[in-house]
């Protein structure tokens, strides 16, 4: 497309908007006329897919949880002072940083 005006490339891509209208209104009357035919279908595969969102809510909750306990253990085993050191270094390079 570099090589086309900007009125070519318009042309173009309003083209493909058309194109792509009709592939959506086409799918959308086949969607419509299934519908009919497979109420259950769609049922049992809503149901299964929200079997799969509540495993993974579970799988999601369970990380964090895990996440939470490693982040109380580090923080109860640092000593308070590698902590001021730290907060030390941060500011120190804030500044450094912020100076520039």
């Amino acid at each position: 497309m570099s090589g086309m005006t900007m009125q070519q490339e318009i042309e173009l891509l309003r083209e493909e908007v058309q194109k792509l209208k009709a592939g959506s209104k086409e799918i959308v009357a086949a969607g419509d006329s299934n519908v009919g035919e497979d109420g259950d279908g769609t049922e049992k595969s809503l149901s299964s897919v929200k079997g799969m969102l509540e495993h993974v809510e579970d799988d999601v909750k369970e990380q964090m949880h895990e996440l939470v306990d490693v982040l109380k253990k580090d923080y109860d085993a640092v000593s308070p002072v590698s902590v001021v050191l730290l907060f030390a270094a941060g500011v120190l390079f804030g500044r450094i940083l912020s100076s520039r």
